[in-house]
Formats: structure tokens, sequence, C-alpha cells
């Protein structure tokens, strides 16, 4: 699943950027996106044939980890400063 990325801090959704300058950016941001045609989104993985979102990372020694969310939780973007529960993803699903 894919959003469109809105974070100021890191990208600014209405202005095309660069391969170079998304690749930059990417590395110093705390979570992970898709860079389509210039535009950049947030990046989540949510499966389908069951309630589970794996939130992949980035630590500050440059490794990965994963927050994997199943049942009622509740996805934290710090990013973006949101919470969202999967009920509200799975929402008619």
């Amino acid at each position: 699943m894919s959003v469109p990325f809105d974070d100021t801090r890191a990208f600014d959704q209405t202005t095309w950027i660069s391969p170079d300058e998304y690749l930059a950016r990417e590395a110093a941001s705390p979570t992970r996106h898709e860079y389509i045609d210039g535009l950049v989104y947030a990046m989540v993985l949510v499966a389908q044939a069951r309630r589970h979102v794996s939130h992949h990372i980035p630590t500050p020694d440059g490794g990965w980890t994963v927050q994997d969310v199943a049942g009622d939780g509740v996805v934290v973007l710090n990013s973006v400063a949101a919470e969202i529960t999967l009920a509200d993803i799975y929402h008619e699903v």
C-alpha cells in the first residue's frame, strides 16, 4: 500500500525532485519511500490475506528494524506524525 508522502521535513510532495535528490533525502529519512516519476510516496507493506502490516524503519547504525502490527493494532508513522488503525487500513476489504 502506498499513500502520498507529505512530510515537508523530508520531501515536498507538490514538487518534482530528481532521482539524485530523492536518494540523498531517502538516506536521511526515518522511513522508506517509493519514487515514481519524480514524486515520493511513503511505503508500508500490507498483507491481503489477514490484518498484518510490516513497517520498515531504519536504525541509527544504518540497519533496519521491522515493526509488525497485526489484529486490532495501530501503525505508528513517526515521520508524518500519524497513527492509523488496522481497522482503518482494512476498512471494506
